[in-house]
């Protein structure tokens, strides 16, 4: 750790080992060990981050459980191909590579690393500059963690693949959750009339992120109401985007972020060519990125986005716990366990 990095001067010394969640075997969370490992060096283009909070999603035990079969060819047909786990976190670097530019040792930051190693389950995490900026300053560092991966994907979807319009209509289904709450906000702050679909408990909730108008799932179907949406970003699809595409208007746009894997590769499969009709299926999957990471902080910074935090664990041995949490499937925003 000589002159190739820069090190963060008010520290004795960085530790040769930390605490880490691994994942060595498939299973429930209850697979999941706590282990010690070696803090990494941070390569050229990386910051070493010490890790103040970290956030959990669906992405996390789908990989755990190996559930679909798919996540088996991704990540290892028998075993984890690496036990690291753990998309987003937010903390202060500690130390930075010699090719890194935009961020300084004492910075405070949240990143994503879910493309990039994942691993982000532990007290020290090295991530590659461009996965990570310069958190919000105007919440607390560890709410930011529970920014990166959710409020990214919902960006890119209703922006890059939904094209949304200054004065369109949009549905926004599972609203409530990590993804669909902040689609409720950034689509609002993109001009937009926001219809939100939640469960009975979750109303006010969407109402208080700015929904001009709230669905509860359980007395009312969206797809049989007779309204008309020129986008609908579906980031709960149990069931087949045939139904849900009938509230769509001549020339509107369904865009899959999540829910069933089914569902979703049947979006992806014979989406295309159930657009011919003039209503586009399409689906998408978020890339982490640098500055979509400095949007989404410069929107919190102006009032425009804040997370909707369900629920916090305490420590890194609460990261099973909190992944049973969200399996369930009936959380509200966001999980986030604080180191």
């Amino acid at each position: 750790m000589g002159a190739a990095m820069a090190i963060d001067p008010q520290l004795t010394a960085i530790p040769t080992k930390t605490e880490a969640i691994l994942c060595r075997r498939y299973g429930s969370p209850d697979v999941l060990t706590l282990e010690r490992v070696d803090v990494p060096t941070p390569a050229p283009e990386e910051v070493l981050v010490e890790v103040v909070a970290v956030s959990v999603h669906a992405g996390d035990w789908h990989l755990v459980r190996a559930d679909p079969f798919l996540m088996r060819l991704l990540f290892g047909l028998t075993r984890p191909k690496s036990p690291l786990i753990g998309g987003d976190f937010a903390g202060v670097v500690r130390a930075v590579g010699r090719d890194v530019r935009e961020l300084s040792v004492g910075d405070r930051v949240f990143g994503d690393v879910s493309n990039h190693s994942r691993g982000a389950f532990t007290r020290w995490v090295s991530a590659p500059a461009s996965f990570v900026a310069k958190a919000p300053t105007s919440i607390p560092l560890e709410e930011a963690a529970a920014v990166p991966v959710s409020a990214v994907t919902a960006l890119q979807g209703l922006r890059d693949v939904g094209e949304l319009a200054r004065g369109e209509r949009v549905l926004i289904n599972g609203a409530s959750g990590g993804v669909g709450s902040f689609a409720v906000q950034i689509a609002k702050a993109l001009g937009a009339k926001v219809t939100a679909v939640g469960g009975p408990h979750s109303l006010e909730l969407l109402r208080s992120l700015g929904a001009d108008e709230v669905l509860d799932y359980t007395q009312i179907d969206f797809a049989e109401g007779g309204a008309r949406f020129d986008l609908i970003l579906d980031a709960a699809a149990y069931r087949s985007f045939f139904k849900a595409r009938k509230a769509l208007r001549q020339g509107g746009r369904y865009v899959c972020v999540g829910g069933s894997t089914r569902h979703f590769f049947q979006a992806m499969i014979v989406g295309p060519i159930a657009s011919m009709d003039g209503r586009s299926i399409r689906t998408m999957e978020a890339k982490p990125n640098a500055e979509d990471l400095r949007v989404v902080a410069a929107m919190t910074d102006a009032g425009e986005l804040r997370p909707a935090i369900g629920e916090r664990f305490d420590g890194l041995a609460s990261v099973p716990e909190a992944l049973r949490h969200i399996e369930g499937r009936h959380h509200r925003g966001k999980t986030i366990v604080v180191l």
